[in-house]
């Protein structure tokens, strides 16, 4: 069953102001990728939402990815993302579908990049996981 998505995610969503001018952030934690200051203008109020309002902030960023790179959604994720999309359409994540080709490398780019961290800190990790303090 899909979840409806909460009042606080949905009132985040509404209160951004799509900007065509807007500048392009590449971000890497929590969200890998591409992103424009109009869509997160101001981490603490993600921060802010309750947790799992948070991550259906997150998710729907991940939604629009699979979008870009013509990926096949899940039922539930093509619920959510319509869901949303009708509730809050003048939203900058819905105005921007079709990205040119250096945005979706560039987005691809920086997963890459982070891919390559966490597999550095996860052989970090092992190789001292025997070590003793």
């Amino acid at each position: 069953m899909c979840r409806e998505t909460g009042a606080a995610a949905l009132r985040y969503f509404a209160s951004l102001v799509y900007r065509p001018d807007a500048g392009a952030v590449l971000g890497m934690i929590p969200l890998t990728g591409i992103y424009w200051v109009d869509e997160i203008p101001d981490h603490d109020q993600i921060a802010a939402l309750p947790e799992n309002e948070r991550w259906q902030v997150y998710n729907l960023f991940l939604i629009r990815k699979l979008i870009w790179r013509k990926k096949e959604l899940s039922l539930e994720d093509q619920w959510f993302w319509e869901s949303v999309r009708k509730q809050v359409p003048a939203c900058p994540l819905f105005q921007r579908l079709e990205p040119s080709r250096e945005i979706v490398r560039a987005d691809r780019r920086i997963e890459r990049q982070m891919d390559r961290c966490e597999a550095a800190l996860e052989a970090e990790a092992r190789a001292n996981s025997g070590e003793t303090k």
